[in-house]
């Protein structure tokens, strides 16, 4: 391993505080991260007294690297980065200045000052004003902390099972990226990591990467493996592990609770909650020291937002939505829109994803959203493979003769970026959607919208590549493998929720249903049984089971539940169902239709997450079942005496039955302690 030189530190020994280049004395660490005045007193400035934190308050002089880090290149999918020869840090290297300040739009304080500085030559600048945009340095001396983040690395062959066991066919250039990481950590620091971990040797490489994430990320690159050697090989950031701490959860999660696949002597030891909570620890861990020290990045914001998966699948919150307009990833210039790099394009990606993230999180907490597109200018990403994406010359993917004149890919098939681009032309008319859900006064006229809203939704699933429509053949189809499978339902389960709350917001005072949310609620648990029923075809490729029952299940689970009980005997299908001839939906169908619910909520293991939320509905509705074939269909005239664990009591025609207030409910979103 390649020793890195640190920075000395001062303490109370020396009469006064080091003087830097310019003349002037230096500020404390605290102080010169937050950018405020340090009085300079030793021991201890009067500031970080004030603020207790004494033990942080050093003063840091830098001195030059006296070695060079040689650059590994990881081993990877990709030919061009498997053959671009090493590089390596010139011996006068130093990082960039960096103001750090993030996006700041037309209306921000700075706005007159960019456009004063954009005419002041550079050697404007006084030296006082380059020195004060240095960058912040991660920790000199490697806290306990980050040694046992480096200790809790699963060993090579545990990293490896771990990361194929997770597969999400949405997950795009993340999971090649993850890949490629995964595979240059064991590269370039297998020498630390295989065999006993000495303290001497973690801390050599815990030096490492805390000087790299020092480092200000570079965020325009032309060029995919320029890009991918930023952050992996020696250039390896504490971003990078945390980004791998998630796949190995996530991989963790994917596990059977009676799992024969233990390829590991780690995984046959260790029981799987343990497990997944060590992994996310360490996860939380490097999100934890990035946000500490580390110039904001996109790669940041990727961690954030694997992190926030993982938090709400195993117990977000509002800090990616705040990196996400931090980093600017909301707008992009009009210079910019027909512009697709690797830069350019990662950045739509991301965006897309946290975008629909959010919204998840708004339908779930019945809370409003937290990125609006009303101020976004961001265009959809381009459909093309991630290894397209990943191989991509300069800005090659501009003239792609593998994506039409609509941004859709040409070859028929389904990729990351497919997935990607659909869900979030959904996503735009959900958000819609949920501004008429969660208003507190109604304005304008709402059912005019909203029937505008659904024709626009009929139409957006039209436009769609035929390769994305679901069709009941596919189940039984051998030629439709488990990963298509998956997309497609995924796809037509969100197209249908979109349905749902449309129909939910135009029939909301009524009491009576019609026969489209019945259809459409019908139609939304056959989907998702589908990922019981058929587990063998979906292996690999869905492990949130919880959440499917949840987001889509349970919901339209109420609204069967409410036909059920007011005994209707049949409703006929509406041209809502497009895939295929189906029967009326009779009383027998919907007993049929509950009761298999209820066997795949009962299904759900005791020590999977929210475990509590899926009982309480499958007591719900296993009441509502006894209640229809033990006392026939009673028409609901008053309050009905149970409640559940929702909290919420049913009322006569049983509007509040899983509607947007019980949302909130779901445990995996709130905060500990509330």
């Amino acid at each position: 391993m390649t020793s890195v030189p640190e920075p000395s530190r001062l303490d109370g020994a020396q009469g006064s505080a080091p003087r830097r280049r310019n003349g002037r004395q230096q500020a404390c660490e605290p102080c010169r991260k937050r950018k405020v005045a340090c009085d300079h007193q030793l021991p201890v400035c009067s500031r970080c007294r004030r603020g207790n934190i004494m033990d942080s308050c050093i003063y840091v002089i830098d001195q030059p690297p006296q070695k060079r880090l040689k650059f590994t290149p990881p081993a990877s999918p990709s030919p061009r980065l498997a053959t671009q020869p090493p590089t390596e840090l010139p011996r006068d290297f130093s990082p960039q200045p960096d103001n750090n300040v993030g996006y700041l739009g037309a209306t921000s304080f700075s706005a007159v000052f960019q456009d004063t500085q954009t005419v002041l030559p550079q050697s404007a600048r006084t030296p006082e004003q380059a020195e004060d945009l240095q960058f912040a340095l991660f920790e000199e001396h490697p806290s306990s902390r980050s040694l046992s983040i480096l200790r809790s690395i699963p060993d090579r062959a545990t990293c490896s099972a771990l990361f194929k066991l997770y597969v999400n066919p949405i997950d795009g250039w993340c999971r090649l990226a993850a890949q490629i990481l995964n595979e240059s950590l064991w590269i370039t620091f297998g020498d630390v990591l295989e065999g006993t971990r000495t303290q001497d040797n973690l801390t050599t490489m815990a030096k490492i990467l805390c000087r790299n994430s020092s480092i200000p990320l570079r965020e325009e690159h032309t060029d995919p493996i320029a890009w991918l050697r930023s952050f992996s090989g020696q250039k390896m950031r504490w971003e990078s592990l945390g980004l791998l701490f998630c796949y190995w959860a996530l991989g963790t999660k994917s596990l059977p609770e009676n799992a024969e696949l233990r390829e590991t002597q780690q995984l046959r030891d260790t029981d799987r909650r343990r497990l997944l909570n060590k992994y996310t620890l360490g996860a939380g861990m490097c999100v934890d020291i990035c946000k500490n020290g580390s110039t904001a990045n996109s790669l940041l914001a990727i961690l954030l937002y694997r992190y926030g998966i993982i938090q709400s699948i195993i117990s977000g919150d509002a800090k990616l939505a705040a990196l996400t307009s931090f980093l600017g990833l909301h707008v992009t210039p009009p210079s910019m829109i027909n512009d697709h790099s690797i830069s350019s394009e990662m950045k739509r990606r991301l965006y897309s994803m946290i975008f629909k993230s959010d919204k998840v999180v708004a339908t779930f907490t019945g809370r409003p959203p937290l990125i609006g597109s009303r101020f976004a200018t961001t265009p959809l990403p381009l459909d093309v493979s991630d290894e397209e994406l990943l191989n991509s010359d300069g800005n090659s993917l501009a003239n792609s003769p593998n994506v039409d004149e609509h941004g859709w890919n040409n070859r028929g098939k389904i990729f990351s970026g497919t997935m990607m681009r659909a869900k979030m032309i959904l996503t735009l008319i959900k958000e819609q959607i949920l501004e008429i859900a969660l208003q507190i006064t109604p304005s304008g006229d709402t059912d005019q919208v909203l029937n505008d809203l659904r024709r626009r939704e009929l139409e957006a699933l039209d436009r769609f590549p035929k390769v994305l429509i679901y069709r009941d053949t596919d189940i039984n189809d051998p030629d439709t493998d488990g990963p298509t499978l998956y997309c497609r339902v995924m796809i037509r389960l969100d197209h249908l929720q979109n349905m749902f709350f449309i129909e939910r917001l135009l029939s909301k005072g009524s009491s009576m249903l019609g026969s489209e949310i019945i259809d459409i609620s019908f139609e939304m648990i056959s989907l998702t049984l589908i990922f019981w029923t058929h587990q063998e075809k979906l292996f690999g490729v869905s492990g949130d089971s919880e959440w499917l029952l949840m987001c889509y299940a349970a919901p339209a689970a109420g609204i069967l539940c409410m036909e059920l009980l007011r005994g209707r005997g049949s409703v006929a299908t509406t041209p809502s169902r497009s895939n295929g001839t189906n029967p009326p939906i009779t009383r027998s169908r919907l007993i049929q239709q509950l009761s298999l619910l209820v066997g795949f909520l009962d299904w759900v293991g005791p020590m999977a997450p929210n475990t509590e939320s899926c009982s309480s509905v499958k007591k719900a509705v296993r009441h509502v079942l006894d209640q229809a074939l033990n006392e026939g269909a009673p028409q609901v005239t008053a309050p009905m005496d149970w409640v559940g664990d929702f909290g919420v009591g049913f009322s006569g025609d049983m509007n509040d039955f899983f509607n947007f207030e019980l949302l909130h409910t779901f445990d995996w979103l709130r905060p500990d302690g509330q």
